[in-house]
């Protein structure tokens, strides 16, 4: 064995940064390997636990912090490196720490041991630090493996709660809509029939409605919170992860905080200083991913306990050559010199082991680099830290499509709406119809063909309002029929949709004018969208 550790130490290699801050646990019978191990593994900047045997083993992992790696011999007095590894799978609050074996033993029985990695004694000192760093790497990736799952999870969730949320939403604003004038003509007739003894039971009447439309409107900010939550798990997960179109940030600064508002309470004031900014072109779920990252920081970085003497803070604002610049803030413990230079290397952390993988902030780089912006972090130890986000403004996009659509100009228009879920079409044809439009909604993509082209004429709606997923024929398929055979129809359409999961549906939103909103629909924003769509001029956009 001795010349196994002069082996070792003769094979050491610059291993730089690899293994540092991580937690390791060497288990071996043989004092001088087990030392040796734990030297070079510290000179690597590692914390090591050794132990002699599986039994001391168990004992010391039910009192260390729990270890990114455990090096387990397998040949060991009182209980071996099997008998250690059937116990650990046994307790169910350590069987999900990776193992890597070592072993002199080339029987199969050694090389089939249940464990992550492996290594055969006598072995040089890189091949080991490449098995812990494999594996390593690989609880990584099976952990952002079920994060992706779970993500695309919460994207079919919040697609399936959208349709109903679309004609809840519209109800309610129509019966707030109604109920003030209702009020008014009821209580103006009963004013009429009995001028001049009212019966007391009026008042109280009176007095019961006006609590009815406190209620509704209270159910109407619930809902509307359920809007935004909805929103918000849109924007972090992989609903539509390719599409870009011109928006503002603040909306997705404010999704983003929704997110984390519960724990920043606990630690730091939040300070919110918002300026007038150019919208950017980007996907809203990346570049609320990249500001969901920054602010995980900056709570991560602010000690709990004393919230009235820490702030965080979110800035924006247009710098002079006109591009957006965002910046999150916090007065927490900061970043030292020597860590701030490899910041967003992808796997570097500052954070304790086991509290972060060190791929937030590089996943923050490439999003906003991949949006032609820079990223950069100024940090004081002690005083805190600033991350700062510049990105070029979008020149696809004009003011004037901002601008609410006159409801004189929309009362003329004639629209179709197409959506399988026939609430969806009812709820919205009876909204449009408050402002005067003439309305017609229909189930399927079938029912709009027939219609439209039985119509005989190009012109036979200003607008047709399609949702983009529906089975049989789609959305998408309904414009590419019209496009061949009624263009200026085509034109015409304005998409609804819950999410685009699809290869197609993505690529699709992002062709040329292309007009599409997300559900739940904003009814001004369907109004605008309904009256650029008859002029030849408008853009396309997504709102």
């Amino acid at each position: 064995m001795r010349a196994g550790i002069v082996a070792l130490y003769l094979s050491v290699m610059e291993q730089g940064d690899t293994l540092r801050d991580r937690r390791l646990l060497v288990v071996d019978d043989d004092v001088e390997m087990r030392n040796a191990l734990i030297a070079l593994l510290e000179t690597d900047g590692c914390q090591v636990v050794g132990a002699s045997n599986g039994l001391e083993a168990l004992d010391c992992l039910r009192k260390i912090p729990r270890p990114d790696v455990i090096l387990l011999d397998l040949m060991m007095p009182i209980k071996d490196g099997w008998e250690f590894r059937v116990a650990q799978k046994r307790d169910a609050a350590l069987a999900s720490i990776p193992v890597v074996a070592m072993s002199a033993d080339d029987s199969p029985k050694a090389a089939a041991i249940d464990a992550e990695g492996y290594v055969k004694k006598p072995f040089k000192y890189p091949e080991l630090v490449a098995s812990i760093v494999r594996v390593m790497q690989a609880k990584r990736l099976a952990h952002l493996d079920r994060l992706a799952s779970l993500g695309t999870l919460a994207a079919g969730i919040a697609h399936e709660i959208n349709n109903p949320l679309t004609y809840v939403v519209n109800n309610l604003a129509m019966v707030d809509h109604d109920l003030p004038r209702l009020l008014g003509e009821c209580t103006a007739l009963m004013q009429r029939m009995l001028p001049n003894s009212p019966p007391p039971e009026l008042a109280g009447w009176t007095h019961s409605m006006n609590e009815l439309g406190v209620q509704l409107r209270e159910a109407r900010e619930g809902v509307d919170r359920i809007r935004k939550i909805v929103r918000g798990v849109q924007i972090f997960s992989r609903g539509s992860d390719e599409v870009r179109m011109p928006v503002h940030v603040e909306p997705i600064l404010e999704q983003s905080v929704q997110l984390i508002l519960g724990d920043v309470r606990q630690r730091a004031q939040l300070v919110k200083d918002y300026q007038p900014t150019p919208r950017v072109l980007a996907n809203a779920g990346r570049l609320g991913q990249a500001f969901l990252n920054l602010l995980l920081n900056a709570i991560d970085a602010t000690p709990e306990g004393e919230p009235q003497h820490n702030v965080v803070r979110i800035a924006t604002k247009t710098d002079p050559s006109g591009s957006l610049v965002v910046e999150i803030s916090d007065t927490g413990c900061g970043i030292s010199p020597h860590d701030l230079a490899r910041i967003f290397e992808p796997f570097f952390t500052t954070k304790p082991v086991g509290s972060g993988t060190g791929l937030g902030l590089s996943i923050c780089h490439g999003i906003v680099t991949s949006l032609g912006g820079e990223i950069t972090v100024a940090s004081e130890l002690g005083r805190g830290t600033t991350f700062r986000v510049v990105l070029p403004a979008s020149v696809a996009w004009t003011e004037r499509a901002a601008a609410p659509a006159p409801h004189a100009e929309v009362a003329r228009a004639r629209v179709l709406v197409v959506d399988d879920e026939p609430m969806v079409g009812v709820s919205l044809r009876r909204r449009l119809e408050l402002d005067g439009i003439v309305a017609v909604a229909v189930t399927s993509g079938e029912e709009a063909l027939a219609l439209i082209l039985g119509a005989g004429v190009n012109d036979a709606f200003d607008a047709i309002v399609c949702d983009l997923h529906m089975p049989g024929m789609t959305g998408m398929d309904v414009y590419g029929r019209l496009l061949s055979e009624r263009p200026n129809l085509a034109k015409r359409m304005i998409f609804m949709t819950g999410g685009a999961f699809t290869t197609r549906s993505r690529e699709f939103l992002e062709r040329p004018g292309i007009k599409w909103i997300e559900k739940p629909c904003d009814l001004e924003i369907v109004r605008r969208m309904i009256l650029e769509a008859g002029r030849p001029e408008s853009t396309a956009s997504r709102h």
